[in-house]
């Protein structure tokens, strides 16, 4: 009997095809000098903006490898109209900076060799790990007007990633 692993289940996999999409944008560290012992929670904070009238972000956190493949070691997600609460959806202004905060599911544990980078990749989107954002306002799980396609924005010097490293 085939035992089926399906995308869903958090592991580690290369980001490949992610990195090739027109939605994501890729930051890596300079190579290591010593291994870097991650050992705790993650969270993501970002500045961005849309002109839509919702959309998604999502962070990847990567270990590059000296020849720039990225393996997938943790990422959090969070829909812009949900920014303030898990249950109550606000509204969102075209165009307007918003200040977002992704807490990463679970606590990570990973070493990222002397020689390897760190990688961050943001994206708008994680099907099928998380539902696809139509970017009208409208729930995913709704009878909603057609999906729009959105330019959202990411100011990177107002944004980070705060780890916590083991010695």
């Amino acid at each position: 009997m085939a035992v089926r692993v399906d995308r869903a289940v958090p592991r580690p996999f290369l980001q490949t095809d992610v990195l090739a999409r027109s939605d994501a944008k890729a930051f890596v560290s300079p190579p290591l000098t010593q291994p870097l012992r991650i050992q705790g929670p993650l969270q993501a904070t970002l500045e961005v903006s849309t002109p839509a009238a919702d959309t998604d972000f999502m962070v990847r956190v990567t270990d590059v490898d000296p020849n720039g493949a990225h393996l997938l070691i943790g990422e959090a997600a969070r829909r812009l109209k949900m920014r303030m609460s898990d249950s109550t959806p606000a509204p969102v202004t075209a165009n307007q900076r918003y200040t977002i905060e992704l807490v990463f599911i679970n606590d990570l544990g990973w070493t990222v060799p002397a020689g390897h980078r760190l990688g961050l990749i943001v994206s708008s989107s994680n099907y099928p790990l998380y539902d696809r954002n139509p970017n009208n306002g409208a729930d995913f799980y709704s009878t909603s007007p057609a999906p729009v396609a959105t330019t959202n924005s990411l100011y990177a010097g107002a944004s980070k990633l705060v780890l916590q490293v083991a010695p």
